[in-house]
């Protein structure tokens, strides 16, 4: 459930409102609050998290309480099987899976290379995975006025590149780009470790190439948003995967108002 509250609104605090609480969920937060050009970003409209396998009636409650109508898993369809997602049989919520990049699964890592930087998965995702992006953000652009939640399993690789991209759109800099995926630093290291361990045991993999898949470091998101900026930014990356102007609009104005 929504961590301890007391009587006051939660508006009044924009840590507490940055960073709501939901029992089962490890690295949730919200995407309010970065400064744009037009004011900053609003508050309960676009949210991301780990996974939401974990959830028990509460938890679910809890993220209607917060105003989530729409649900995007980023998951492969492995992962999905493995760890339902309860949002996808609760009416109460428009649930999409829309699998963006195996590669970036901690579920199976496939890393053979000694020097493997997961931040050149970033680049393959963007160079690759068009119509999921796509997918993505024609879902976010068709949803109404509920908080739109974005997830995969640790939130932190397919959720960031996301949340990194809706926030470029949205007119955010790079350096609230950068704050917001360097979050899971702070909050979600011990989800991080606890699949570190779950893959190193079931691994053969060397520790170092395994350690390299929970890295959330400063140049990793920058490789991403280099390329994306080579790429002509955001808005045109996502128009050259199909979508129109008025989708990008919808996109952007859910975010920045």
């Amino acid at each position: 459930m929504i961590g301890p509250m007391d009587s006051k609104s939660p508006y009044d605090d924009p840590e507490r409102l940055r960073e709501p609480r939901v029992s089962g969920l490890a690295n949730l937060r919200d995407l309010g609050g970065h400064e744009t050009v037009g004011g900053p970003t609003r508050w309960r409209r676009a949210l991301r998290s780990d996974g939401l396998h974990e959830l028990d009636p509460d938890g679910l409650a809890a993220l209607r309480a917060l105003g989530i109508a729409t649900v995007i898993d980023l998951r492969s369809a492995r992962e999905v099987e493995v760890q339902p997602n309860p949002c996808a049989t609760d009416p109460a919520f428009d649930y999409v899976n829309v699998p963006l990049f195996e590669k970036l699964s901690p579920i199976d890592i496939d890393a053979s290379r000694d020097d493997f930087d997961l931040s050149q998965r970033y680049v393959e995702a963007l160079d690759t995975c068009q119509s999921r992006f796509a997918g993505v953000f024609r879902t976010i652009a068709a949803a109404g006025e509920g908080a739109v939640l974005v997830h995969c399993t640790a939130g932190k690789d397919r959720t960031g590149l996301v949340a990194a991209m809706w926030l470029l759109l949205a007119g955010a800099t790079q350096e609230a780009v950068v704050a917001d995926y360097l979050a899971t630093e702070r909050q979600g290291r011990p989800l991080l470790e606890k699949l570190k361990a779950r893959n190193l045991a079931r691994s053969r993999l060397p520790e170092e190439v395994v350690a390299a898949f929970y890295l959330c470091e400063a140049r990793m998101i920058m490789t991403f948003i280099n390329h994306l900026t080579a790429r002509g930014g955001a808005a045109r990356y996502l128009a050259r995967c199909g979508l129109g102007q008025a989708d990008l609009e919808h996109v952007r104005r859910h975010l920045a108002g």
